[in-house]
């Protein structure tokens, strides 16, 4: 199998408005969902300290039911950092 590697380091979700129904961001090798809620935020890791993906943290988003959802990210990336970390 291909090693995948990644340049993310982390991910900071940032929930701009509410959803009425729908709109999760699901984690579904975590087995779990955040509900998007205007004002809250999430954090992950998108890789592993050698620099592969952290397959534990893909995600998806949900389809919206009711409502409209927005979202704010900050990505953190090696580029500058890699001989720091």
């Amino acid at each position: 199998s291909q090693v995948r590697m990644s340049k993310r380091q982390a991910t900071l979700m940032f929930y701009l408005t509410d959803v009425r129904l729908g709109g999760s961001t699901v984690f579904p090798n975590l087995g779990i969902g955040v509900h998007p809620e205007k004002g809250a935020a999430i954090l992950w890791y998108n890789t592993l300290a050698d620099g592969t993906c952290e397959v534990m943290y893909e995600h998806a988003s949900c389809p919206v039911i009711m409502g409209d959802k927005w979202v704010a990210n900050k990505w953190v990336h090696f580029r500058n950092q890699r001989w720091t970390k």
